[in-house]
């Protein structure tokens, strides 16, 4: 009775973690589209992407805890044969969501990675302009003197 609560306990913990790996991939898109929208936002933007780090990293210790928790349950059913059954269904249950945390991580990777490049290249034009905004305006100065 006690291994099928906390396997059934696992099973939901797994759920929590896709739901919240779903909310940490929404974000990144929204992320996404206010790069595109305002360059200015740039602060806004690191801010997002340190947050969505801090969600990865409550995630992978979430997983660890996991592991150790079904490690108790492997030792403690032994000898139970239908608990055995239950418990190896619910592994197998686990071993897709963590999959499924992996391709959402990479993904939540890659998004962050082209958020950065974008505010990269945001910079730099900016940077190009302002020299280019100077330059017209001693140019100007030179030709009122």
């Amino acid at each position: 009775r006690q291994v099928t609560d906390t396997v059934k306990e696992q099973a939901k913990q797994g759920q929590n973690i896709v739901t919240a790996v779903e909310n940490v991939t929404n974000q990144a898109a929204q992320i996404t589209n206010v790069t595109k929208e305002q360059a200015h936002g740039v602060e806004d933007i690191v801010k997002g992407v340190a947050n969505a780090r801090e969600q990865v990293k409550q995630i992978t210790t979430a997983i660890k805890e996991q592991t150790i928790s079904a490690d108790r349950i492997i030792n403690n059913v032994e000898d139970v044969t239908v608990q055995a059954n239950e418990v190896t269904a619910a592994t197998k249950v686990q071993a897709n969501e963590v999959e499924q945390l992996a391709k959402y991580t990479s993904e939540i990777n890659r998004v962050i990675n082209l958020n950065i490049n974008d505010v990269e290249r945001t910079c730099a034009v900016t940077r190009e302009l302002t020299e280019y905004s100077e330059e017209i305006i001693d140019a100007l100065q030179e030709l009122a003197q």
